[in-house]
């Protein structure tokens, strides 16, 4: 996202998408949304680092880790599993890209807490597509280690939007972008089995063919290639998400 005018294009997009489901929403809490801003690991916030579902690797210390968390423990990685055993817990890790990395917000109603954190976002070179799945999910997972989901029932509706500018690179054990799609694929599989509606948009690069089956169906699927397209997209969306509410 750091070349071509894409992250400020994205930013200008994403809020555009937020005021439409604030504008939507008719009862407070109605809508929610978070935020998981990902390269190849993401930031849970160094506040947690105590927490019980959370275990340190020996690139940092309580001291010293600032936030970032790598992939789980397979099979762990592309699963809701909540964090209830040694083998199930999330790793904090060292930073990939230093400690820019912007902190994830869970659900929230918090319009203003959301464009701050859309605002604060900053772009990085490498990408693992798995790990934004995956904390996607836990966002939607009722349980630690993020707060506020429901229990699924038929008047709810869960949406995920993956976003990416490029192939997978880097993940916790590899750098083949083979081997790292098919984490990112089961991951979609999963969230998908847990009743999680998936729509991706691949900005310029990226792997079409694992975008466009990670979606939901192939009008899930958006294939961006110019930034400025963006607006339109997240539009598009907004104005989808706005329709399912109404019709409910």
């Amino acid at each position: 996202m750091q070349s071509l005018n894409k992250m400020t294009e994205l930013k200008k997009a994403v809020k555009s998408l937020l005021k439409t489901l604030k504008d939507t929403t008719k009862t407070p809490g109605q809508i929610r949304a978070a935020i998981v801003p990902f390269d190849t690991v993401v930031n849970a916030g160094a506040s947690n680092v105590n927490a019980p579902w959370l275990t340190l690797d020996p690139s940092v210390t309580a001291a010293t880790w600032t936030g970032c968390i790598q992939d789980r423990d397979q099979p762990y990685d592309t699963q809701p599993t909540l964090p209830n055993s040694a083998a199930t817990r999330f790793t904090g890790s060292a930073c990939t890209g230093g400690s820019n990395l912007t902190q994830m917000l869970p659900l929230t109603n918090d319009w203003t807490a959301l464009e701050q954190t859309v605002d604060a976002m900053t772009p990085n070179g490498t990408t693992n597509v798995t790990i934004g799945v995956a904390w996607g999910m836990q966002a939607l997972t009722p349980g630690s280690p993020l707060p506020g989901a429901s229990s699924p029932r038929s008047d709810l509706d869960k949406v995920m939007i993956v976003l990416t500018d490029g192939d997978n690179t880097r993940n916790r054990w590899t750098g083949s972008p083979g081997l790292i799609d098919a984490r990112t694929s089961a991951a979609c599989t999963e969230a998908k089995s847990a009743g999680v509606r998936i729509f991706t948009i691949r900005v310029i690069e990226g792997n079409v063919d694992l975008l466009r089956g990670c979606a939901s169906n192939t009008s899930s699927y958006f294939d961006v290639q110019n930034a400025s397209q963006l607006n339109a997209v997240f539009s598009e969306l907004g104005r989808s998400l706005a329709n399912i509410r109404i019709s409910k």
